[in-house]
């Protein structure tokens, strides 16, 4: 995956931990710019029944539909570096 985002991974893990405890359980996945391999992974994280995900989306557009799947089922999603349209990143 890109360097950019292992601090970020880190990070996050770090202050889940801090909010959480031990039970916090993070899982970092690489979509390796593959719109199909992220798409897979979002619809794996929502059959798994994860609180959250956090989502640098390979194609914004192309995203959408994993996106709404998501949000369908309520669960809160966070686009970092660039959002799917409609949505907002930080």
């Amino acid at each position: 995956g890109n360097p950019f985002f292992v601090p970020l991974a880190k990070g996050a893990e770090e202050k889940a931990k801090e909010l959480g405890g031990d039970k916090v359980k993070i899982t970092v996945d690489s979509a390796d710019d593959d719109l199909g391999k992220q798409t897979n992974q979002i619809d794996n994280f929502i059959a798994a029944q994860v609180d959250l995900i956090l989502l640098n989306p390979v194609h914004p557009e192309g995203i959408m539909p994993a996106v709404m799947r998501a949000k369908e089922t309520h669960l809160p999603l966070i686009a970092v570096d660039a959002a799917p349209p409609g949505g907002h990143a930080t």
